[in-house]
């Protein structure tokens, strides 16, 4: 175990993935399963309590042809998620196995269309996890909802999306499920001529019978157009919220956001950015300083006493040719170029229980790096009673620092530094970190094909 800035990380031994199609991470206490997806074999492995590996084992799954979706813990066991292909007719598994690989129970959901390969599959899973929502097209390009509760399969639900929801699913923009099995749909409406040249934001939500349960229609002043858009589920109030970025009509820069809690009676806030609040971020006063190409919402999160927060990052892609002349290049590969990816500061804004605003503020980071479709920038919100953490790689590259900050309810903030990667080959992959309970999580580190997982115990 080492200690660094008084917090402390353990290591795990490093696993080569040069083969691997894609692994997945389950946590169990203080020990990890490891599922490999190898592509014509999955395996699972597990890290022990005190950060070594058990011996590798194979996980049989149903027929020759599969895919897996994704991969959950099932109280103590491992349950997976997977397409199969047997007798000429693919079916949708979920099956539950012991750390070991051994099978427990296999379930086949009850969807009546025909699915066939290749297959695109968005999926969300609620907080609690419990519940799973998947969207797909069948062989005659129609578009699938199936809501189900890994845990009680009694409680499912599978239909097209027109027998659900009024969206024209090409326009359809985000989707949040609560921890009862309430699924909602966020989509922009241009179809309704009575409003002409007005934004039209709509939100439908269903249980998992398929029963409505929300219908709502938000029409934007004719002066903005809405350029990013997130929907989130309160489980707390069970309330579902809506958030995103707006701008003025034939404007490129983002002029605000707005917020609305859709369950209850709240009109639409639309919270210009401060001209001050601007200035202290950006050293100018202009609301060209946010491009609305690079600031979007990254989430919409709550806590115990009903309040919200939004979260926005300042993140853009830049792809360019190399410096050197590359006309003479006779690889056939084409022009070559390279993609820069940044990801800056974090906005946040908290909105108590009754949608008043309280406070505001602005998370400092700069993070650069090439080729490596940004898997080590960005953040993650680690949550516990009291504040949140809000954890980061502090730049990226070879010599780096994993900071923190800690941010109080009203609204302070104190950042510090979490470890010092210089000399410990890591390469954490933070949006993918695992939180354990209050105190610790799990977060990967790759380096040149091979993988290890990290334990954080934050102080």
């Amino acid at each position: 175990m080492n200690l660094v800035f008084g917090q402390n990380f353990e290591i795990s031994p490093e696993i080569n993935l040069r083969n691997d199609f894609a692994y997945y991470i389950l946590p169990f206490g203080k020990e990890v399963s490891l599922i490999r997806d190898k592509s014509y074999k999955l395996t699972v492995q597990n890290l022990r309590a005190d950060m070594s590996w058990t011996v590798e084992k194979d996980v049989e799954l149903k027929g020759r042809k599969w895919r897996i979706l994704d991969t959950y813990t099932h109280g103590n066991d491992i349950g997976i998620l997977y397409l199969s292909k047997v007798e000429n007719k693919v079916e949708i598994f979920y099956s539950t196995y012991d750390q070991n690989g051994i099978l427990i129970q296999e379930h086949i959901l009850p969807v009546e269309t025909v699915i066939e390969y290749p297959l695109e599959f968005n999926l969300i899973s609620s907080d609690n996890q419990h519940w799973v929502s998947m969207s797909f097209t069948d062989r005659k390009n129609l578009k699938w909802i199936c809501v189900f509760n890994r845990f009680h399969p009694e409680e499912f639900l599978a239909k097209s999306g027109e027998a659900l929801f009024d969206a024209d699913h090409e326009n359809v923009e985000k989707a949040a499920l609560g921890d009862d099995g309430n699924f909602y749909l966020l989509w922009m409406d241009g179809q309704q001529a009575r409003y002409r040249d007005k934004a039209i934001i709509k939100v439908q939500g269903i249980d998992f019978r398929g029963n409505q349960i929300l219908n709502k229609e938000v029409v934007l002043k004719e002066d903005f157009d809405v350029y990013d858009l997130d929907i989130n589920y309160n489980n707390f109030n069970k309330n579902i919220y809506l958030a995103g970025l707006y701008k003025e009509k034939g404007e490129q820069y983002a002029a605000g956001y707005l917020i609305q809690n859709l369950s209850v009676g709240e009109v639409l806030q639309l919270i210009p950015f401060d001209k001050e609040k601007l200035k202290e971020w950006t050293g100018k006063s202009k609301k060209s300083s946010v491009s609305s190409l690079n600031f979007a919402i990254k989430k919409i999160c709550f806590k115990e006493d009903g309040s919200c927060l939004v979260f926005m990052e300042n993140s853009k892609e830049l792809s360019r040719r190399p410096y050197f002349n590359n006309t003479m290049d006779n690889s056939g590969l084409g022009t070559m170029r390279w993609v820069d990816y940044y990801f800056e500061d974090i906005f946040v804004a908290s909105f108590g229980p009754n949608g008043e605003k309280q406070w505001e503020n602005i998370l400092r980071k700069k993070q650069f790096s090439q080729d490596d479709d940004g898997l080590y920038s960005s953040f993650f919100i680690f949550f516990n009673r009291s504040f949140l953490r809000i954890l980061f790689n502090d730049e990226i590259k070879n010599e780096s620092t994993v900071s923190q900050y800690l941010l109080l309810p009203d609204g302070r903030i104190n950042r510090k530094s979490v470890l010092n990667t210089s000399n410990t080959k890591l390469n954490l992959r933070i949006t993918d970190a695992i939180q354990i309970n209050e105190t610790s999580l799990i977060v990967p580190s790759e380096n040149n094909g091979k993988m290890s997982l990290v334990r954080l115990n934050l102080l």
